[in-house]
């Protein structure tokens, strides 16, 4: 008798195993998709200059910042979360522009001295 139950109960759980699998990779593929847009950043090549190269890579990573906050706009729901991201983007965007400004004034600088 208990090894006819575990014939009858094996090929069931097997089939149980199979389709949990199957939602497993649906949910791994469908949150793949969704930060499909979420790219590595960028990599410069040395400068020779260690404040140009970590300002280059700061305005990559900060923008991913904000195009995730864009995202939690877009989608989420709880409204301290909701805060939180319009923040990011302010206060992103804002260092950012500030980042970018220094860069500008670090050319002009070396043109200067050239």
């Amino acid at each position: 008798m208990r090894k006819r139950v575990i014939f009858v109960c094996l090929p069931a759980l097997f089939l149980i195993g199979c389709s949990q699998a199957k939602d497993n990779r649906r949910e791994a593929s469908a949150a793949a998709a969704d930060m499909s847009q979420h790219q590595p950043m960028p990599v410069h090549p040395s400068s020779g200059d260690a404040d140009t190269d970590f300002l280059q890579a700061m305005i990559p990573h900060h923008q991913g910042a904000i195009d995730m906050a864009r995202d939690e706009i877009a989608k989420g729901s709880d409204p301290k979360v909701l805060a939180l991201a319009q923040k990011v983007i302010q206060d992103q965007q804002a260092e950012i522009t500030q980042m970018e400004k220094w860069l500008a004034d670090r050319r002009s600088q070396r043109q200067e001295t050239k």
